[in-house]
């Protein structure tokens, strides 16, 4: 393969390339990337569908775990439980609109 770009960098690795940068050096590279997923797994369509698959998972969690926070319920944030513990005059009430806030920005992403 010769292309001007020798590598993808990914988002997360590079923290001052922007998304648009990212994805427009995806596109370059589109052709590269088709023939390295099918010379590694055979079928490039299937590794789409599956993080896809991957990606809709991930969603379902999401909203599980909103549901379980606007009930009250953070068995699964540990930090969150112990801060809330030490610091009495702190309530969860207080912080659980902004947590599903989070929750819904983070969906939004997705």
């Amino acid at each position: 393969m010769y292309s001007f770009h020798e590598s993808l960098l990914l988002y997360t690795e590079v923290r001052w390339l922007s998304r648009g940068k990212c994805l427009q050096r995806v596109y370059e590279l589109r052709q590269e990337i088709i023939l390295f997923l099918n010379s590694k797994n055979g079928n490039f369509f299937n590794i789409i569908f599956d993080q896809t698959k991957k990606i809709e998972l991930f969603k379902k969690k999401l909203r599980i775990t909103k549901a379980r926070v606007y009930s009250g319920n953070i068995v699964n944030f540990t930090n969150v439980s112990e801060f809330l513990e030490e610091d009495s005059s702190i309530k969860f009430e207080d912080i659980c609109e902004l947590v599903n806030e989070h929750f819904d920005k983070l969906r939004k992403i997705i």
